[in-house]
């Protein structure tokens, strides 16, 4: 429990540009109400619910899905009008349209370019089969299409129209705030280290935070690759690796002792302190910052702290100095129209199956027992379906709670809050509070963001039922039934035919990672491949994210596997950024002289590392080179013996440290 309150405390926690972007969706749904109940259109649940679906971080990606949404929109009710002109009172071969709407669908959707596209109308067909099912006559089911296209174009429509007029933080504008965003909690951290206040101990983030940093850090990434307007320093491959490990030294300060710092400590910290205010500084137009306070008295020194400020020093040095190494924006390659394995690749055509069946399975079972309010059963299985039973499991949870919340968010309005209402004014009240919810929890991470589209559809759906006030609680009774059986159908095929595991996907990622770094590490430079690293980490993150889910239903031995490959992945997590200080730190050694033979031992260990993170990808890890190498680079820089070969020797250990916790994991 302690950490879903962790959870939901750091995932609903104000961002920049969260309030602006829930005001946006709460003024556009309004007026999507009040147009449908003025003008009398019906379903104006799912009207108002298109508003909520639609709206994205940035203006051009919702631009683009809803001219795409329409576009699929539109083939689909075409070709919906005219396999219903065919095949109306042909209730097998409508089964059939279904079943290969549905298939092919899902399998575009894992495969083609434009997927999202193919689905759209997969699912709008798919539909559009089952209206002769509860509606008799011809010429009400062409009507019945022709309303469909109204009710959810029109707030598409509507919501481009908002990003027009006013649009979105552009990419440059989204990666100036949430890098600033993260700099400030870097800066809370040092000044209260240099004030000598120690933070009271729920200030730590919660158990979670190297995931939720992790993920962070990769849009960053993704952000930063889309505009020159973003100050080159923020382009270099390892920048956001060295932000990452900023973030996390700030972080250990913040545990490691609460005492007051020594005069040496202070003197570094407040170095440090003016280094990440000019960072800042920068970011606010060369905007100052307030002065740090120094109040702290003396102690006797801690050599940890003393490790964690030389590293914080060596880390806010490196991202000061960017500029001059800035990496010019990698040329994109086109897009290729399939996947490379579209048509070899088996897993396709079965994940494409797995739905058909639970789909098909849910409508068999609606019908049987002549129930259509459950039909929320078979759109749950082809919403919910995801590449592996973790993902799958992750979104129909989400799911399953935002209705529940949202449902009975509802039924408290109906029960207790419309009796008292008497106009449209008190109607366009209660639409925005709901839609203000279920907007916030949306634009929340990928971890709840569902939950916030689940909320809002089930609140539109019991007080939007119609052109008057709302009294028939079976609408949300059906649907949260029928969500449930999409999930248990969806859980029950998943896991019987042909099961795809998150772990298994991990397993393959990691793999990939630790390639990767052992090739860089052998050739001593990061070169390119620094924003691929960056992706291999953020996916191998978000596939442990839902190895959790997994692991619910999973036997002990095969969780404490998922246990390993979390505490492998967290591990390789924080070696990370220690790597890419390391990978840099040739070129300083380079330009202060230092003897060669100190830099071919430190150039032989980075590559001794490689050797070992390729052994242990094959699982046979040995430890003892490494070590070897370690104690022959301790002896050349203990020859030396300043601040800059007492810097890199810790580095080195703590990366051997860290190595050997990996190879002391199960593999």
């Amino acid at each position: 429990m302690n950490a879903l309150i962790d959870l939901l405390r750091v995932e609903l926690r104000p961002t920049s540009g969260r309030a602006s972007a829930t005001l946006r969706i709460v003024i556009t749904t309004v007026l999507v109400v009040i147009i449908a109940m003025t003008l009398e259109i019906p379903e104006a649940a799912l009207a108002a619910y298109m508003v909520l679906f639609i709206s994205k971080e940035e203006s051009y990606t919702t631009l683009q899905s809803g001219l795409l949404l329409i576009l699929g929109l539109t083939v689909g009710i075409a070709l919906g009008l005219l396999l219903n002109m065919a095949f109306v009172d042909m209730p097998m071969a409508r089964i059939t349209t279904m079943m290969l709407a549905i298939f092919a669908g899902m399998w575009l959707v894992r495969t083609f370019l434009i997927g999202p596209l193919a689905f759209a109308i997969s699912f709008v067909i798919m539909m559009t089969m089952t209206l002769a099912d509860f509606i008799p006559s011809p010429e009400l089911i062409v009507r019945a299409h022709l309303w469909l296209w109204v009710v959810i174009a029109f707030p598409i429509v509507l919501t481009m129209l908002s990003f027009v007029l006013a649009p979105q933080f552009s990419p440059p504008q989204r990666f100036r705030a949430q890098l600033l965003e993260r700099l400030l909690s870097c800066d809370t951290a040092l000044s209260n280290q240099i004030g000598a206040l120690a933070l009271k101990p729920n200030a730590a983030e919660p158990a979670y935070w190297l995931a939720n940093h992790i993920h962070a850090l990769s849009n960053l990434q993704r952000l930063s690759q889309k505009s020159t307007a973003i100050p080159s320093r923020w382009r270099a491959n390892d920048s956001l690796t060295l932000l990452f490990r900023l973030i996390l030294l700030s972080q250990q300060l913040i545990t490691s002792s609460p005492s007051p710092r020594t005069a040496e400590q202070l003197h570094i910290l407040r170095e440090a302190h003016a280094q990440l205010r000019h960072l800042i500084a920068e970011l606010q137009d060369n905007k100052p910052l307030p002065s740090s306070t120094t109040t702290a008295a003396e102690q006797t020194p801690n050599g940890d702290v003393d490790l964690l400020l030389s590293d914080l020093s060596l880390v806010l040095n490196h991202l000061s100095h960017l500029n001059a190494v800035a990496d010019p924006l990698e040329p994109k390659p086109k897009p290729a129209l399939w996947l490379a394995d579209a048509f070899s690749n088996p897993e396709y055509p079965q994940f494409a199956f797995k739905v058909t069946l639970a789909a098909m399975l849910c409508y068999v079972l609606y019908n049987l027992f002549d129930w259509q309010g459950i039909h929320t059963c078979m759109i749950t299985c082809t919403i919910i379906a995801l590449s592996s039973n973790g993902a799958t499991v992750h979104r129909g949870t989400l799911r399953i709670a935002g209705a529940i919340i949202g449902g009975i968010m509802g039924i408290v309005t109906v029960v207790f809050i419309f009796p008292h209402l008497q106009s449209i004014v008190g109607l366009v009240i209660v639409v925005a509070a709901g839609t203000a919810i279920a907007a916030w929890v949306s634009l929340g991470s990928e971890r709840i963001a569902y939950a916030g589209l689940q909320i809002g559809l089930a609140f539109f759906m019991c007080v939007l039922q119609g052109f008057g006030p709302a009294t028939d609680f079976e609408i949300i009774r059906d649907r949260l039934f029928g969500i449930l059986l999409g999930n248990a159908m969806m859980a029950l095929v998943f896991s019987s035919l042909w099961p795809v595991y998150a772990q298994t996907q991990l397993y393959k990622h990691l793999q990939h990672y630790l390639k990767n770094v052992a090739q860089v590490l052998q050739q001593g430079t990061l070169g390119q491949r620094g924003i691929a690293l960056q992706a291999d980490l953020e996916q191998a993150s978000d596939l442990a994210n839902l190895q959790s889910f997994e692991a619910v239903f999973s036997p002990p031995a095969q969780r404490q596997k998922i246990a390993q490959q979390q505490h492998q992945l967290s591990t390789l997590q924080i070696l990370s950024p220690n790597l890419a200080l390391l990978l840099r730190a040739e070129a300083t050694l380079k330009r202060e002289n230092l003897p060669p033979d100190l830099i071919a031992k430190h150039q032989q260990q980075l590559a001794r590392i490689g050797v070992f993170l390729s052994q242990f990808s094959q699982g046979s890890p040995e430890l003892s080179l490494l070590e070897q190498g370690f104690k022959a680079l301790k002896t050349q820089t203990d020859r030396v013996n300043n601040t800059l070969t007492t810097t890199l020797i810790q580095q080195h250990r703590r990366a051997f440290a860290l190595l050997a916790n990996l190879a002391e994991t199960p593999h």
